[in-house]
């Protein structure tokens, strides 16, 4: 953490780090960047959470096209995706969605819901709304 914190408010963290690490005789900022563990590198959930944002931004740029305020409420928002498992993590994420989009109703299949506006999307699932 004082790594991290290092650029932001350089004395202070000296500081510490040399209180905490002096008999090391060792600085904060001549110190390597902590690296991330490989065991909390987890490709799936970044590309499902690559397809909720993109999925929330879908929803963003309609409401802001339509000087809707973000906060308002969308009758439904519809999801398609052919791949069966990413269905199924969008129906988990049921909370989520409909706590960013604001949407009372989701439904999720291989096809959109008939009649409902298309949203054009940055990933591979399918987005409409009805307002």
């Amino acid at each position: 953490m004082i790594q991290l914190l290092a650029p932001i408010v350089p004395y202070v963290t000296d500081a510490i780090y040399q209180a905490l690490f002096a008999s090391a005789g060792k600085r904060v900022h001549l110190g390597p960047w902590p690296e991330p563990a490989k065991r909390w590198v987890d490709d799936q959930a970044e590309r499902i959470g690559e397809e909720l944002l993109a999925v929330a931004t879908a929803v963003r740029r309609y409401k802001t096209a339509r000087s809707l305020r973000l906060g308002s409420e969308l009758a439904g928002l519809g999801l398609a995706s052919d791949d069966l498992e990413l269905q199924e993590v969008l129906r988990e994420a049921r909370a989520d969605l409909t706590g960013v989009t604001r949407a009372r109703e989701l439904i999720v299949g291989e096809e959109l819901p008939v009649g409902w506006e298309i949203l054009e999307t940055d990933g591979s699932v399918a987005v409409a709304v009805q307002e």
